[in-house]
């Protein structure tokens, strides 16, 4: 029975020497207070918005120290919050993060040593955060720099629908605001290709870019508007097999002689070669009139398909042209 006893009280002064505070810390058993208010920072907009932002869970921990916390509260509805039992002779750090649903923000106040008052009040700024989410930041302007809103840009993932020209292919639109801003986040990473074809009172206007965007970080793209005529020069070739049917991904190679085109066994002498859509559509404007000399291919397991062709384009005329691939 005595050894029982001993045991019970020994297991009870293990357990309330755990739950006591590390006596060389003073955290939250000072005097001081620090309060504060969160403001969240819309800076993916286009101008700098911001507003208060409530019910958000805040932590305060030793500034020092990487993981973990000491203490947290929940911001009231106004994003008000306090901390009492403050050291002043310690530094602090206050953070918080919230995630909108579509972008995520976070934000930190770190406080040094003696280096705040009690009762100090200060703005937690959430902003947005880059390090667990990606996406683009799109900027549209004239040749003035004057940003263009209500503006739609139609983004690609595939580098032939990009070239066929149009809106065909395209994987989501983007709209600008009234600051001609507008944003896409969360987005696969990978390359992405933007155009804007609009008009501003009645000029013709176009531009184009593109952009890679990584596992993580959102990229800002600044896509500049430029007058353009719509009698362009240029050429849309549809590819096809002999069934008619479009090929996809059939790679044209471009020459302006056609010496050159029938000895370059590599391709390596085309002035540039366009790639086909889904839809056997590659096309390639703004381009000098002229006779130009085409040879198309496209790998089908061990076989190639294979056209040579020549199309004559005409100033301020896109010309069409049919290409029929053959074994």
């Amino acid at each position: 029975m005595i050894i029982r006893q001993y045991l019970f009280i020994l297991i009870a002064a293990v357990f309330l020497h755990s739950c006591a505070k590390d006596l060389e810390f003073n955290d939250l058993s000072g005097t001081a207070t620090l309060k504060g208010v969160i403001i969240m920072t819309d800076s993916l907009s286009g101008i700098h918005q911001y507003r208060t932002a409530g019910n958000i869970t805040v932590f305060l921990k030793k500034a020092e120290t990487e993981n973990g916390y000491l203490y947290k509260v929940t911001a009231d509805a106004k994003g008000q919050y306090s901390f009492n039992g403050i050291d002043p002779g310690a530094s602090y750090t206050i953070y918080a993060a919230t995630d909108t649903g579509s972008v995520k923000y976070s934000g930190e106040l770190t406080y040094k040593a003696n280096g705040f008052k009690d009762g100090e009040s200060d703005s937690l700024l959430l902003r947005p955060y880059a390090v667990n989410q990606n996406g683009i930041l799109l900027m549209v302007r004239n040749e003035a720099g004057d940003r263009v809103g209500n503006t739609t840009a139609w983004v690609f993932n595939n580098l032939a629908a990009f070239q066929a020209d149009s809106s065909a292919g395209k994987i989501f639109d983007m709209v600008s605001n009234i600051y001609g801003v507008s944003n896409k986040i969360n987005i696969a990473p990978g390359k992405y290709y933007l155009r804007v074809m609009t008009k501003l009172g009645s000029v013709n206007v176009r531009g184009e870019q593109e952009v890679v965007v990584d596992q993580t970080g959102i990229k800002p793209v600044v896509l500049t508007l430029q007058p353009y005529t719509i009698n362009r020069t240029g050429v849309e070739l549809t590819i096809t097999d002999i069934n008619a049917a479009p090929i996809n991904a059939a790679v044209t190679y471009v020459y302006r002689s056609g010496v050159i085109a029938d000895l370059d066994s590599t391709y390596a002498n085309s002035l540039y070669s366009i790639t086909s859509n889904n839809a056997g559509i590659a096309a390639k404007y703004d381009i000098s009139p002229g006779a130009y000399f085409l040879r198309t291919i496209k790998v089908v397991g061990k076989d190639t398909l294979r056209s040579k062709d020549q199309v004559n384009v005409t100033l301020n005329v896109v010309t069409p042209k049919g290409i029929v691939l053959q074994r």
